[in-house]
């Protein structure tokens, strides 16, 4: 962000709301060209046979749209008897996100502290306007409703990029915003920042057990991959598309590569997944019928009986790396209070624990909630309209798995360090029971307001007091200014009187002389 120049050597010279719609339309224009192009590469070597390029540009506006989680009416587009197409191509999705990444970066150097939500304000707008105009020109009959929901689902990518880039190079939240987060944090009561610390560590893990998640359902993908690799090559061979059908092949099994790394982490936590209407894909049996002809599907497992359970590893190893971590962070002062109140150590670990288990993988379960919602999805074709992983189920089997994890590898990892809470009792005396606390936080709280009262009584006084100071210094200069006046009348009534004194005389004499 900008510290001390009017005018930041990394930005355009232009106000801050203009340079967001600048930047937001550069973002637009630049992921909007990548996806024409590729549809061009594709209509110029004959893959869509006899369409018009007219026709292939209305297809890219509705494939941009869609990467962005507009849903696109098949019907509309290709003129079919078909459905409406939900499911968003994440890897895709990832394009728009980068350059609205970068286009945070830039608009945070050239902000002010507290200034960075004025251009991200403005662009969002700029970018809603800009979907909702595509959204209409690609359409033949577009409807209000359908243009007002292309204009609003494409700023779920474009405010996280914008804020994400504006994180990273501001470095701080508090600079974006203007809020002095570390003030208001020091006015807090030490119990209030054991707390605060100990709930802000829980989010961390939680974070740590989301990406090893993810982590690990993308290794058990390519563990799949590999094992299905005659499948794919064969799925390749018929397909005869050519280099530039077979790159088009690739680029957009790419866009679905998120996806099947989400549904794959679905799979290893029993909840499984879904790849058409009336088909299950599970641990220990799946139900599949026919699949589209994508070479990656050939990694879709069969049933694998008992030998599948042991998928199961890889949401308890993600939470045990976040139970690891959490206690490696230093910040379990939940475990401190515990061990306080239950002397005998094994319950008491085991219990705060349990506790960190259950916070854990109830906020990662939320995480994959998101996920399994932005990757299920129809296919708007046939039989696939169910695709993905139910969002209700995956976050009730993540939540029980992770949080499994997350105290088996919190209880594991005490063993490999040293137990601080042996240090414990010595400070037991000292500190104050709960009651005794809540009587102290009472009583600090009575004074406190008193205080308040009394120096808000002392302020009014003082006023009162400085305001009659006023009113009596107004009614002095008023009566000095009353008899200055009264002083010059009378002087120029003196004066006045003399010259007709003075007048009377000279016409006397002026009357003698004439006699």
């Amino acid at each position: 962000m900008k510290s001390t120049s009017p005018i930041s050597r990394y930005s355009m010279p232009m106000p801050l709301w203009l340079q967001g719609v600048v930047e937001l339309i550069l973002t637009a224009l630049m992921s909007g060209v990548l996806v024409v192009a590729a549809m061009a590469a594709v209509w110029a070597t004959n893959g869509f046979g006899s369409t018009e390029f007219s026709s292939v540009a209305a297809m890219s506006a509705h494939l941009w749209l869609l990467i962005h989680g507009v849903p696109l009416d098949l019907s509309a587009v290709f003129g079919a008897s078909a459905g409406t197409m939900t499911l968003v191509p994440l890897g895709l999705s990832i394009l728009p996100l980068l350059f609205c990444y970068r286009s945070g970066r830039r608009l945070a150097r050239a902000s002010y502290e507290g200034e960075f939500l004025i251009p991200v304000l403005s662009g969002s707008v700029t970018y809603a306007l800009i979907c909702s105009a595509v959204y209409g020109w690609a359409s033949p009959n577009p409807k209000p409703l359908q243009v007002l929901n292309a204009a609003l689902v494409p700023l779920g990518i474009v405010v996280v990029g914008l804020m994400w880039g504006g994180y990273r190079e501001a470095r701080s939240l508090s600079r974006m915003v203007g809020v002095d987060t570390a003030e208001q944090i020091s006015q807090m009561s030490q119990y209030s920042r054991w707390a605060g610390s100990y709930v802000w560590a829980v989010v961390r893990a939680a974070v740590v057990a989301a990406v090893a998640f993810v982590g690990l359902g993308a290794l058990l993908l390519a563990l799949g991959i590999l094992g299905g690799w005659s499948q794919v090559v064969a799925t390749y061979q018929e397909l005869h598309a050519g280099a530039v059908g077979d790159a088009a092949v690739t680029l957009l099994q790419l866009g679905f590569l998120p996806n099947l790394v989400i549904y794959a982490m679905a799979w290893s936590t029993g909840a499984g997944f879904a790849f058409g209407a009336g088909t299950s894909i599970g641990l220990t049996s799946s139900t599949v019928g026919s699949l589209p002809m994508l070479p990656l599907l050939g990694a879709v497992p069969n049933s694998l009986g008992g030998v599948g359970l042991l998928g199961l590893l890889v949401p308890v190893v993600a939470g045990a790396v976040a139970g690891w971590w959490f206690l490696r962070e230093g910040e379990d002062h939940l475990d401190e209070w515990v061990a306080l109140k239950v002397p005998f150590r094994p319950l008491s670990a085991l219990l705060s624990s349990l506790a960190l288990g259950v916070l854990t993988g109830v906020l990662t379960s939320l995480a994959t909630l998101w996920l399994g919602w932005i990757s299920y999805g129809s296919l708007g074709v046939g039989r696939f309209t169910e695709v993905g992983a139910e969002p209700l189920s995956f976050a009730a089997h993540t939540a029980l798995w992770v949080g499994l994890g997350v105290a088996l590898g919190n209880l594991l990892s005490r063993a490999l360090v040293p137990d601080s809470s042996r240090d414990l009792p010595r400070f037991a005396d000292e500190r104050p029971n709960l009651g005794e606390r809540l009587m102290s936080m009472g009583s600090s709280a009575k004074e406190h307001l008193a205080q308040r009262r009394a120096e808000r009584a002392a302020e009014r006084a003082e006023r009162r007091a400085a305001e009659e100071e006023a009113r009596k210094a107004e009614a002095e200069r008023r009566a000095a200014e009353a008899a200055e006046e009264a002083k010059r009348r009378k002087e120029k009534a003196r004066k006045a009187e003399a010259k007709r004194k003075a007048e009377a005389e000279r016409r006397a004499r002026e009357e003698a002389e004439e006699a």
